[in-house]
């Protein structure tokens, strides 16, 4: 497995994630930092998601088939950049996986971003990784924060 922190510069399908249903483990103090801010095409780091203050929260998008994904995009949100700190990057071929944990036998590890801070990146993934789930899964007690994501597939 390659983890590159640039980006690729080639003719990719575009953002499989864009628009896509989201769901987080749950929403900070009630608030609008909804899990579908995170597939919005915002990258700004202003308009984001947001789960409670608490180790094991989660986000996942369902892409709603499995593709051959390439890459994984991660943006983080402009201030308290801390919070995207010690998550795990997971995907699943599933239809309808169980919530995203480790060892849960559905969910496979592509990444782990621990410090420093700031922008996750860009996660390129083997070839032959077939995804209809992507999930970002908290190891701390900060949650997860993200301002975008985004999946692509590469085509030659």
């Amino acid at each position: 497995m390659t983890y590159e922190f640039s980006k690729i510069v080639t003719e990719c399908q575009g953002n499989l994630a864009l628009n896509k249903p989201a769901k987080q483990s749950s929403n900070y103090a009630d608030s609008d930092y909804l899990a579908q801010k995170a597939v919005d095409g915002n990258t700004d780091g202003f308009d984001f998601s947001r789960t409670e203050l608490k180790a094991n929260q989660w986000w996942m998008v369902d892409l709603g088939e499995q593709y051959e994904v390439t890459n994984i995009e991660l943006y983080n949100r402009n201030e308290n950049r801390s919070r995207l700190q010690k998550v795990y990057i997971l995907t699943s071929n599933y239809s309808s996986p169980s919530n995203p944990y480790l060892n849960s036998g559905e969910w496979t590890v592509r990444y782990y971003h621990h410090p420093p801070y700031g922008a996750i990146g860009n996660i390129i993934l083997e070839e032959g990784v077939f995804v209809r789930h992507v999930a970002v899964l908290s190891s701390h007690d900060e949650g997860v924060t993200l301002a975008e994501v985004k999946v692509y597939v590469y085509r030659e």
